[in-house]
This record gives structure tokens, C-alpha cells and sequence, in this order.
């Protein structure tokens, strides 16, 4: 399994991306994993609780922290 310079596999980075930007799963931790991962044969439940893991991994929330003070950087979005 390959990862980034973040040590995160292309799944956990399609997460992230969904996370943040997916126009139907942005800020939903379940709609997002659904998006990154196979759940075909996963409970609503099941995926609400892998969902929860995933964001809370200290590389998963520091890169969704890293990510959102980048984007308020680039809009003109941080605090004067």
C-alpha cells in the first residue's frame, strides 16, 4: 500500500477530498467514507462508526486542519 508525503493511502486522501469538497458530502464523515471506500456490504451503522475512526486519526485531522487553513489562506477567509 503506497502513501503520500502524509503517510495517507490514496483512500484516505479521496476521504479528505470528499470531506472538503464533494458538492454532496462536504463536511459528512459517512458520505465522504462512502465515497472513498467500498461499503457495499457494510451497515449504515458500520460506516457511520468507520467513518468516525477514520476522521479522528491524527494524520486524517491533521491533514483536514492543514487543508481548511489553506483554503481560508488562499480566500482572504483568516482573521485580520
Amino acid at each position: 500500500m503506497s502513501r503520500d508525503k502524509f503517510g495517507l493511502t490514496a483512500k484516505q486522501n479521496a476521504f479528505i477530498q470528499a470531506y472538503l469538497y464533494d458538492s454532496n458530502s462536504k463536511g459528512n464523515a459517512s458520505a465522504s467514507y462512502r465515497l472513498a471506500y467500498d461499503c457495499s456490504n457494510m451497515s449504515a451503522n458500520a460506516i457511520h462508526v468507520e467513518a468516525s475512526k477514520l476522521i479522528n486519526l491524527p494524520k486524517i485531522a491533521q491533514r483536514l486542519e492543514d487543508q481548511t487553513k489553506e483554503n481560508e489562506d488562499k480566500n482572504g477567509l483568516k482573521d485580520q
